[in-house]
């Protein structure tokens, strides 16, 4: 699978009047509240445009809450740009903890966190690549170098760019096989919903540099408090960290 960006706004299935706290990549220091009109889904995560006075911004909705009913002056949601979130959960939590900590503005402490194609009004879609496949309908001699093009093919195929880097040089030979029937294009069957794992899954290494900073943030001490004495704070997590009064 690959990324193809394109200008258009994803049009997604129907969600009802709920209300999406949304983080603008701007130096607004809170977040704001928009209706989620009817045809859109926004999810966590995901990248929304919506007017900010009169200007439509960009930003990402941190939290989805509940019916509209007593926000009627609320204003809308213009388009989704996403099809699938581009930033967990726990991403958006660490961040909101550092710009309370730091005393930052969200919205330029989230827009540290993208890209800056990603802060401007462009959607990313997912795009599907044909595999090269072996067939057994091949007829005719062929050469060494097919031979060897075929053999490193798997019998679950394999992209044609990864084929032509593997064998520079090869388009005419790779022709030749489709040519002779010895190969043939398919679909990607595989597929990638979301960039990223849901939930995450961490390996043992992540898990023991989770602890470790745990442990020390644990053992960590505040600033002096308003009553002049030291604020110890023991987070349970890495994720469950400590704001600074």
């Amino acid at each position: 699978m690959g990324l193809c960006f394109c200008r258009s706004v994803v049009a997604l299935p129907v969600m009802g009047a709920m209300v999406a706290d949304v983080v603008m990549f701007a130096g607004i220091p809170k977040a704001l509240s928009y209706v989620i009109p009817e045809g859109l889904s926004p999810e966590v995560g995901s990248r929304i445009v919506a007017p900010v006075r009169k200007t439509p911004k960009v930003g990402v909705v941190i939290r989805i809450r509940g019916e509209a009913q007593d926000d009627k002056r609320l204003k809308h949601i213009s388009g989704v740009l996403d099809q699938v979130p581009c930033i967990a959960q726990e991403l958006i939590d660490l961040i909101t903890w550092c710009s309370r900590y730091y005393h930052a503005s969200i919205g330029s402490s989230m827009a540290l966190a993208f890209p800056p194609f990603l802060r401007r009004a462009r959607s990313i879609t997912l795009t599907e690549y044909p595999l090269v496949m072996r067939s057994l309908a091949g007829r005719g001699r062929i050469g060494a170098q097919q031979e060897a093009l075929l053999n490193a093919i798997p019998k679950t195929g394999m992209k044609m760019n990864d084929l032509k880097a593997l064998f520079p040089g090869c388009t005419k030979s790779i022709t030749g096989l489709f040519q002779r029937g010895y190969l043939n294009l398919i679909k990607d069957r595989r597929e990638n919903k979301h960039p990223y794992p849901i939930p995450f899954e961490y390996t043992e290494d992540q898990h023991k540099a989770i602890a470790e900073i745990t442990r020390f943030m644990q053992d960590a001490t505040t600033p002096l408090s308003s009553t002049g004495s030291p604020d110890r704070v023991r987070p349970r997590s890495i994720w469950q960290l400590p704001q600074r009064r």
